[in-house]
């Protein structure tokens, strides 16, 4: 967020014209969209998740609910089969190396078909959100989402990405997770 500092001179103004000037406002953050995304069922135990292949997941406590795992970044389009840890990440991203940053979500659903919204909040200077919907038909199961960005829709610096996820239609569920990155020129 860019923190804004406001002065002004107290000279002559009143307490009433103060207080009828009110806080600054903070700048509207900015929406972008996605280049691609795809949604790829994985099946009950899908190949390649590591320990979370032995994992059960939690239980389904209302009607459409999932379990959300993960969020990842990548330079490459994400595969489940490219063996990604799914702990938390920290990657840094060229900006003028890589054309695309690649974001990979893990869920399981619970329901043959359900209708998810993911939201994505960028925490930096620019302030950057995206909403992506997904259809996932072919439940119960894992499945993984994928989204690609275009990279010049982030300037330099560190980021914390917040992504939360609902289920818009057939069900009720919802979840959230994170994960950090990096963007900088590389020379």
């Amino acid at each position: 967020m860019r923190n804004i500092l406001v002065g002004c001179l107290a000279f002559g103004l009143t307490a009433a014209a103060a207080l009828a000037a009110g806080p600054a406002a903070e700048p509207a953050a900015e929406a972008i969209a996605p280049r691609h995304s795809k949604a790829v069922y994985l099946g009950l135990s899908p190949q390649g998740l590591g320990a979370l292949q032995r994992s059960v997941p939690k239980p389904a406590a209302a009607s459409g609910d999932i379990d959300a795992y993960n969020v990842w970044t990548s330079f490459e389009d994400i595969d489940i089969f490219n063996d990604l840890s799914l702990e938390g990440h920290s990657y840094v991203m060229c900006s003028n190396f890589d054309d695309s940053i690649f974001y990979g979500h893990l869920i399981y659903s619970y329901e043959d078909f359900i209708e998810v919204r993911v939201k994505y909040d960028w925490s930096i200077a620019d302030r950057l959100t995206a909403t992506v919907f997904f259809d996932l038909n072919g439940g119960p199961g894992y499945f993984l989402l994928v989204d690609e960005f275009d990279i010049d829709s982030f300037d330099n610096g560190y980021y914390k990405l917040k992504v939360k996820y609902t289920v818009t239609g057939g069900g009720n569920g919802s979840g959230k997770e994170s994960c950090f990155f990096d963007v900088f020129t590389c020379n």
